[in-house]
């Protein structure tokens, strides 16, 4: 099966962050029916995009559309998420962070405001190779604007029970400050035809890197390969 990927509202200059979950779910299935006009449809993100996603199979289901396949990958219910990662100094230390762990390095920081600290950011992502030379702040400033946005909607949104089933992968390992210890639980009485849930190596960052993501993409490939030989 090919695999697409749906990019976020706001990364462009044309475009605003969308802040609710239902408005991205409603504009993802118009992307997604170009590229696949019928259904059925597998569906699947992971952290945030996992939330889309079932507010997608949501409004795909409504619609008379065949969901044969959804899966979460680590994504925590707002009731789970952190309200510590709300303003622009956190929520850039938080990515600081995310970026340290997939990469295993460490970012100096020297900064003193929100400002400076994304300066100094942008400028060692380059020097790592993470950006390119040309990249300018105001791409990392588009980037923080569109996790602001979907914070507010993480927090905004209010899930209603899937009437299918839902496919979770859990990761092994937790990270201090930021993740809840069972993201899962918060969409177990969300799926009327139950929650299968997978754990896997690796945190919630690490979990979707080398080598870890090797054991999630083949458990992912197995329940994909069995839900699709019915259809």
């Amino acid at each position: 099966l090919p695999v697409y990927a749906i990019q976020a509202h706001g990364l462009e200059d044309e475009t605003e962050p969308l802040t609710r979950i239902e408005d991205m779910a409603a504009a993802y299935i118009q992307e997604l029916r170009v590229l696949q006009p019928e259904a059925p449809y597998f569906l699947g993100g992971a952290s945030f995009g996992g939330t889309v996603a079932f507010e997608m199979a949501h409004q795909l289901h409504a619609h008379g559309e065949t969901v044969a396949f959804l899966t979460m990958i680590d994504t925590p219910g707002a009731d789970r998420l952190s309200h510590d990662i709300l303003d622009d100094s956190s929520i850039l230390q938080y990515i600081t962070d995310t970026v340290e762990e997939a990469r295993s390095i460490r970012i100096t920081r020297n900064d003193s405001s929100p400002e400076e600290h994304l300066y100094h950011l942008m400028q060692q992502a380059q020097q790592m190779h993470l950006l390119p030379s040309w990249a300018e702040a105001t791409q990392l400033q588009r980037f923080l604007r569109v996790f602001k946005a979907n914070m507010q909607a993480m927090q905004n949104y209010v899930p209603r029970i899937y009437p299918g089933r839902i496919l979770f992968f859990r990761a092994s390992e937790l990270r201090e400050h930021y993740d809840p210890p069972h993201p899962e639980s918060s969409w177990i009485e969300m799926a009327a035809e139950g929650i299968e849930i997978h754990t896997v190596p690796g945190n919630h960052i690490t979990m979707n890197f080398p080598p870890h993501v090797r054991v999630l993409a083949e458990k992912l490939r197995v329940c994909i390969d069995r839900v699709a030989q019915h259809f």
